[in-house]
């Protein structure tokens, strides 16, 4: 048994290119090789920008770089440096396939040079998904240099600025996936069924939430194009098969034999985040650093979209099957948005993953509105293509002031992290406010990368963290990663009148409920004395917030290294190396 044939597929399969003109004039295709010779320009510059970056100052990443080293330690050195600490297997998990490609690269190229092709694979994974999907979908060749450069900004939106490259690497995943899957529904072939079969493993290993969304867009699509009868419904249930299997994968033998966070108490209070926090949010994804430069960008891009199709905005135009199909699948990822919660027990920003798709399929949705008679040479006028390079270079600058900032911060806290003792046990502060992004909260993954140090923070699956594949041996107490600022703020809110103070929210609990800085636990002095031996601390911090004997070893704008000077007998001997 096998799916229809090529004729169940309708008009689909045999419809002219979208946008295509039939005979393109030599002017414009110069306007076009000119098109691209910009938007490579551009892109290089991107890929120099992050490839030449010494210390990596995206909130997450140094933490990943750092399960890297220790992943290639275990791999490729039986252990040699970290052995005694942690332990990894390959395990057909979610997270694991990017953690092999950057625990690979960093073996093969060092630190710096592994992470600067690991992250210049990460920012360039989208805008090469997307040629590869209009390619499939012969959408809008016109427009390709167009929608290149808009990508460069899509790719290095907040989730890329917070570290979340598996995140990022699934988005273009997802965005492959869909397009082997419209190569089946046009024509359908086993070989082909086996790449599409195989990328969507390949996606799964890359993110949970790829598993989640794909079976979202693959579905809305599905029922799309069965409605215009451009598809059929034996082969929507083939292109689902693989997908449910994988569902059944994780939510009936992974999360069973694996559960995350098994003894481990929550990170975060489940919070589904509030009407009001939803509505403030629909736009994160484009935040970036903050600053004035943030929404000028954002009226660019949808100016961007709006001026090529502003006269073709009309009901009939809409209701293409196509356009409707990708705003379709826009449209549930909103509503997906809205129902998801921004919190659970181990996991933080759950709801706002679904925006990027959203954004994602309104542009595709855009590319298929102007009429096919006058093709998609709108989207390569002087004033839109001009206005994407403006976007994309605004953008480039913007990442270079605040990108380059902050790894010269970075670069002075890895100065005093040279002073750590090989091998030491350090618990690394983060003294910062809270923000909606932290370039310095996991700074202290240095240790393990520069010093071969142990800290309690890197992810890891014994922590509550999905990194099923990777753990430490001994748990050595790991207070929370913001009890500093917590800590500030319930002495401010102690002895302040001002009001609304009480109500301070920067992690999305809803209003009613106790605020982040409430819940947060303060240190225990007595376990961080027998579990390490130096603090170190992110400048500028208060001395007397730190309950403990200390003496200080280094210390410049950016950290300060202190050695603990408690006594620590009678402590356990369990968790020291």
């Amino acid at each position: 048994m096998h799916p229809s044939s090529d004729s169940e597929s309708g008009v689909l399969a045999h419809a002219p290119p979208v946008g295509t003109a039939r005979r393109e004039p030599l002017a414009f295709a110069l306007s076009l090789k000119l098109g691209w010779t910009v938007a490579l320009a551009i892109a290089a510059a991107y890929v120099a920008l992050f490839v030449r970056l010494t210390s990596f100052p995206l909130q997450d990443y140094p933490n990943h770089l750092a399960r890297a080293t220790v992943m290639a330690d275990l791999f490729f050195h039986h252990g040699a440096r970290f052995g005694e600490q942690f332990a990894a297997q390959a395990m057909p998990v979610p997270y694991i396939l990017g953690d092999l490609v950057l625990t690979t690269s960093m073996e093969l190229f060092g630190t710096t040079g592994g992470a600067g092709v690991f992250t210049a694979l990460v920012l360039l994974s989208l805008p090469c998904a997307l040629l590869l999907y209009m390619s499939v979908n012969r959408l809008a060749p016109q427009a390709r240099p167009f929608v290149f450069l808009l990508s460069l900004y899509l790719s290095t939106d907040w989730f890329f600025l917070m570290g979340f490259m598996a995140f990022r690497l699934s988005i273009a995943a997802l965005v492959v996936t869909l397009a082997l899957a419209d190569l089946l529904r046009r024509r359908w072939s086993v070989p082909m069924f086996a790449v599409y079969a195989c990328a969507l493993g390949l996606g799964y290993l890359t993110h949970l939430a790829w598993l989640v969304f794909f079976a979202v867009v693959l579905g809305v699509s599905g029922v799309v194009r069965w409605r215009f009868g451009t598809t059929s419904v034996r082969r929507e249930i083939w292109l689902f098969v693989p997908v449910l299997a994988l569902l059944a994968w994780q939510f009936g033998f992974v999360q069973i034999l694996e559960p995350q966070g098994a003894g481990v108490p929550p990170v975060y209070q489940p919070e589904w985040g509030g009407l009001a926090l939803k509505l403030k949010s629909l736009l994160m994804e484009f935040g970036g650093f903050g600053g004035h430069l943030a929404e000028p960008m954002i009226v660019m891009l949808g100016l961007c979209l709006f001026w090529p199709i502003r006269h073709t905005l009309r009901l009939q135009t809409w209701m293409k099957p196509g356009v409707l199909e990708q705003l379709a699948i826009a449209a549930a990822f909103v509503a997906l948005y809205i129902a998801l919660p921004r919190d659970r027990e181990y996991a933080a920003f759950i709801d706002v993953r679904a925006l990027p798709i959203v954004a994602l399929f309104v542009i595709l949705a855009v590319l298929r509105m102007p009429a096919e008679a006058s093709g998609t040479s709108a989207f390569m006028t002087g004033p839109v293509f001009g206005l994407a390079v403006l976007l994309a270079t605004a953008n480039l600058a913007y990442l270079v002031f605040h990108v380059g900032q902050n790894n010269a911060w970075m670069a002075r806290y890895r100065a005093v992290v040279q002073f750590v003792p090989e091998g030491a046990s350090v618990l690394s502060v983060y003294a910062g406010p809270q923000a909606t992004s932290m370039p310095a909260l996991h700074a202290g993954s240095f240790v393990v990368l520069d010093r071969g140090g142990i800290i309690p923070y890197l992810f890891a699956g014994d922590r509550g963290d999905p990194m099923l594949y990777f753990r430490y041996r001994h748990r050595s107490y790991r207070p929370s990663e913001i009890w500093y600022d917590a800590q500030r703020l319930r002495t401010l809110a102690a002895t302040s009148a001002e009001p609304g103070l009480q109500s301070t929210n920067a992690l999305g609990l809803a209003d009613g409920q106790k605020p982040w800085y409430e819940i947060t636990a303060a240190p225990d002095w007595g376990r961080i004395a027998c579990d390490y031996d130096f603090l170190l601390m992110t400048a500028p911090f208060a001395r007397n917030s730190i309950g403990l004997p200390t003496r200080t070893i280094a210390m410049n704008q950016s950290a300060a290294l202190l050695r603990i000077d408690a006594d620590k007998q009678g402590c356990p001997r369990r968790g020291r190396k």
